[in-house]
Parts: structure tokens; sequence; C-alpha cells
């Protein structure tokens, strides 16, 4: 089911009051869009920049308990769900819950690892009902073994894309999404160009080190740039740009690509309200919610109501921290900032009219 574009014109407007004002988020309510759905922290990678596959204890909401979550936000308003995992094919429901949720006219999406994929869950997947689904894949080379900890990581990911794609044709929308760190800067051009001679979106994940996603030394000091990786990574922003105007449906818009220069200065970006965490609640498999993974949480789904929760003390304390940025920062979907502001949409029209005239005038620049 399609998100009305006056609902999205709400969120929209509404969003960018809070991030002026924050002391109105009480007044204005709190509807979340979309819902990050943690199912398992179980995972199939053993990733460098990743901590929740070394715990040993898995809480997870069973498949009658997820289905009435569900429900729960569906009615709450919220329209798009993220299936987040570990890897969520070690759940035997996956697609049970997939369906269900289509069935709810929730739109859902995926981004996975692939290392369980066959044939099978190709299949399965591409019958499920998903609306999207994106592959991690920061490399084409060996470095993305030990990144991820699996050998021959980058030939599972083709493999199992390539399963998809057959199963999939054009019913589904597929991309990959690429972590950006110190380490990939020098590939990432090589996977950008694999993804548009494939048809496939592509999205930027930037390293961070805030979350049990990223909290690892390794991401940290991948975050770390010094001179030669803050030219380099110029370079790859510059050339990014490029393949945008390009390819203006599959790459990420300007502006996107030239905060990415701005996350590597400074990952907090004080002057940037935190719209995602009044759009978005966060839900950790054992039924914890929140408005960010990298905050704490307000209250647990299996005890009590969403609206109750959002309508706590403790939720609208959250927000309005994040708001104000008194967080570590983190680069999670922080294109939802550039989207819903108008200074953004204005800078990225300025972007778009000085590239063209540049390389008009120059062709050989990019």
């Amino acid at each position: 089911m399609p998100i009305s574009r006056l609902r999205i014109a709400q969120e929209v407007i509404r969003s960018n009051f809070a991030g002026l004002y924050p002391d109105i988020v009480r007044r204005i309510g709190i509807r979340p869009l979309y819902a990050n759905l943690w199912l398992t922290t179980r995972c199939s990678g053993q990733c460098q920049t990743c901590a929740q596959w070394r715990q040993n204890e898995h809480d997870e909401m069973d498949t009658r308990e997820v289905k009435n979550l569900m429900l729960r936000l569906r009615k709450a308003g919220v329209a798009i769900i993220y299936f987040v995992g570990g890897d969520v094919f070690l759940r035997d429901d996956i697609f049970e819950l997939i369906q269900f949720a289509a069935k709810l006219g929730l739109r859902t999406h995926l981004t996975i690892n692939a290392y369980t994929v066959t044939e099978e869950i190709a299949r399965a997947l591409a019958a499920s009902g998903v609306d999207s689904v994106h592959f991690s894949l920061d490399t084409l080379t060996a470095d993305f073994d030990e990144i991820r900890g699996i050998k021959d990581a980058p030939a599972k990911v083709l493999t199992a894309l390539r399963l998809l794609m057959n199963q999939a044709g054009l019913r589904l929308q597929l991309g990959i999404t690429a972590t950006i760190m110190k380490r990939t800067i020098p590939a990432v051009p090589e996977v950008v160009r694999f993804a548009l001679a494939n048809n496939l979106a592509v999205v930027f994940n930037l390293i961070n080190f805030t979350h049990h996603f990223f909290a690892t030394d390794f991401s940290r000091e991948q975050y770390a740039l010094d001179p030669e990786n803050r030219k380099a990574l110029a370079a790859l922003v510059k050339w990014l740009k490029q393949r945008r105007l390009e390819h203006p449906r599959l790459m990420p818009r300007l502006d996107h690509l030239a905060w990415i220069l701005r996350y590597f200065d400074d990952p907090q970006q004080r002057g940037t309200p935190c719209f995602q965490t009044l759009l978005k609640v966060c839900i950790q498999p054992n039924g914890d919610i929140g408005p960010c993974c990298s905050m704490e949480t307000a209250g647990n789904l299996r005890l009590r109501e969403i609206d109750d929760i959002l309508r706590s003390e403790a939720y609208i304390a959250l927000l309005k921290k994040a708001l104000a940025k008194h967080c570590p920062g983190c680069s999670c979907r922080y294109n939802l900032n550039l989207d819903l502001s108008p200074v953004s949409w204005m800078r990225e029209i300025g972007l778009r009219l000085r590239m063209v005239r540049r390389s008009k005038s120059d062709p050989e620049r990019f």
C-alpha cells in the first residue's frame, strides 16, 4: 500500500517544526512512519564492525508475538517495516512474517548479508511480498572476507544476488548497501560500477561506532582518516556525484553524497536535528522499544502498549536528546534528515546546476 503524499507532507512539516523547537514534541504528537524490527541477533557472519554475533543470549519474540506487534504498529500509524538481524533467515518464520506484514498493507524491506541464501530461500523470498532487498557488499576484493569474517564472502553475496534476480525478475527492488570506511574507500567505485551495470540501487552506510552493529575497536579505527585518506574520500565523493548525474534513479542524491565529507569531519553534526527519531521506532528482539538503536530504550512492548510508551516522559526525553544531538552521533539513515529539509533540497538543486555547468565546460573533469 503506497504511503499517501498527504501523510508524507504532514510528517515533513511536523519534523521540521520539532527540529527547530524540540519543546513542542509533546504537543504535535508522535506517530512513527516506519519501524526497525529486530527479529534476531543470531548471525551467519562474524563482521569486525559488529558485536552482536558474539552475544550468547537470544531472547526473541516468537511468531505470535511478532504478528501481534505488527498489528499494533499498523494501528499506531506505521507504514514501513525494516526487518533487521542478525541473519533473519536463521528464523524459521521469516517468510510467514513478511507475508503477514504484506497482508496488513505494510511495506517491507530487508538488508541482508546473504551468506545463508539458497535457491529455495531465494524462491521463497521472491514470493513473500517483500518490497525491497539490499545486499551488504563493501568491496569485491578479498578484503571483504576479513571484514566480514567469512571465507569467499563476495562470491557468496554475488551468488545469492543472482539467485534472487533469477527468481524475482522486475517484481522486486534490489540494491547494494556498501559501508564507506577507511579500508573500503579505494574499492567503492568497483562496487558501484557492478551495481549500476546490473540495474541495482546503491545505498551507502558510513562507518560509526555507536551501537551493537558497529561498537568495535575496528570500527573506531576505520572512522579515523589521515590527510591522504581524506584526499581519497574527497575524490571518491566527486566521482560518485558524477555517477548520480548519469544514474539518478539508482544513486543517492547529490546532497547525500556531499554529506559524506561532513560526516567524516564530525559524526555528531550538532547542527542537524535527528528527524529519524521522530519518524521511526527501533524495536529489539525482546520487545524493548526506543526512538534510536544507539540510545536507551523507553519500555518493553511485551509489557506496555505502544501509545503509552510513545507518550511517556522517558520516550519524550529521548526524543529531545536526539533533536539536540545529545548522542554519540551516527550515520544511520542520515539521508532522512536531508530528504526532509527544505534547505537541503535547495542545496541539492544548486549542486546539480553547478555540476552540469562544470561538466559541460570541462567534460574531462570527471
